[in-house]
């Protein structure tokens, strides 16, 4: 069974640390069991054959697993409450591999959206922040979401639309947008996040309407 799973898991079988490989347990039967194992007809491997291309469902419970959507802060003195903000997608996948990757860029260019894409043989990486772009992303993909429902949601029916009117350009808009949001109970907040509703509600005390 290892040599079969192995045969069509070289990435898998050529980790170093591995111990038990079909080649220790071979030699280990022989060892303790007087068993020729090449008399033992092995397994075969299935022949290396892809459906032409996953279906939209499959990419789109990869989206729920693998990405998040997000509001992104920072400080900019440019404007005039001293931080902006933007809603985003950011897809980061790990050990993808070239099939996978042409797929969703397909994917992505046939919507269209405007994206950013960086992988390599370990890493997939992706990030849209242009508002129609998530809008349209949102529009494909959202009813079918389970995780990451409630925060596609969010941004497609009030996140989006407050954030094309100039609300998070206000000091209440802006906490109310971040508050709201982080209070979806599977919205997925780093520790490491600095701009929290908490962190704005000290910084403007008073200015805000915390009713």
């Amino acid at each position: 069974m290892l040599e079969g799973f192995e045969a069509i898991n070289p990435r898998w079988a050529g980790y170093k640390n591995r111990k038990y490989t079909a080649q220790f347990i071979s030699s280990k039967m022989e060892e303790m069991f007087d068993i020729n194992t090449a008399n033992i007809e092995p397994l075969s491997a299935p022949d290396d054959d892809y459906p032409t291309s996953p279906s939209d469902q499959y990419f789109i419970g990869f989206i729920d697993n693998s990405s998040r959507f997000t509001i992104s802060i920072k400080k900019s003195p440019e404007y005039k409450i001293g931080y902006s903000a933007h809603p985003s997608f950011k897809l980061t996948g790990r050990w993808v591999g070239p099939r996978l990757n042409a797929y969703i860029e397909e994917f992505l260019n046939e919507l269209p959206v405007k994206y950013s894409m960086s992988d390599d043989f370990q890493h997939l990486d992706i990030s849209i922040t242009n508002l129609d772009s998530l809008e349209t992303l949102i529009e494909k993909v959202g009813p079918d979401l389970f995780i990451q429902y409630p925060q596609a949601e969010f941004l497609f029916e009030q996140g989006i639309p407050a954030f094309r009117d100039g609300y998070h350009h206000t000091k209440q808009g802006l906490y109310e947008l971040v508050s709201v949001f982080e209070n979806i109970p599977t919205t997925r907040i780093s520790s490491r996040r600095k701009y929290t509703s908490d962190y704005f509600e000290e910084l403007w005390g008073n200015k805000l309407n915390l009713m």
